[in-house]
């Protein structure tokens, strides 16, 4: 392999590593946050960052995977089964895409969302283009990453055009 196409296929690598370190973050933080707040410590630092709604919203997306996780709450049912959603308007999403698939599709909607963005990556990281397709995972990694901290696949323009880039990598 050139020089060229190890590198791009370590950028691949890393934004693979960088999506599901932000994924696993969001997990933890939803699974350890307490509902009622608190000013101190780990929690202290998440309610002046990330606020406490949208941790509330991926602890509400856990509880809801894990009540249900074969079929989840069902599709687009997220904002009426969320305490957090139900209590706010502008909640409705939890604001992960991927949790957001757990909480309504159940684990088997959790894994399959994982997987296709993991299997998008490995495409692009067997592509035979490197540069172009080092430029498709910097697209996927945007989306997938914002996605996990932001309700980004909710506007279909955005998965379509990545899906294009990602296209062109591997193509």
């Amino acid at each position: 392999l050139g020089t060229t196409r190890r590198a791009a296929r370590l950028v691949i690598v890393v934004f693979l590593g960088l999506f599901l370190t932000a994924l696993a973050a969001t997990i933890v933080i939803g699974a350890t946050y307490p509902h009622q707040g608190s000013a101190d410590g780990v929690t202290g630092v998440i309610d002046t960052t990330l606020s406490n709604r949208r941790a509330a919203l991926w602890h509400d997306a856990l509880v809801l995977t894990a009540d249900h996780p074969i079929v989840g709450v069902g599709p687009g049912r997220f904002h009426y089964e969320s305490p957090v959603a139900r209590s706010d308007r502008d909640a409705a999403w939890a604001h992960n895409g991927f949790l957001q698939q757990g909480a309504e599709g159940g684990v088997p909607a959790l894994v399959l969302a994982v997987s296709i963005v993991v299997w998008a990556f490995i495409r692009l990281l067997l592509a035979p283009r490197a540069r172009v397709a080092s430029l498709g995972a910097a697209s996927l990694a945007a989306l997938v990453i914002h996605s996990c901290i932001d309700y980004l696949l909710h506007f279909p323009v955005l998965p379509l055009m990545v899906a294009a880039l990602v296209g062109a990598g591997v193509g």
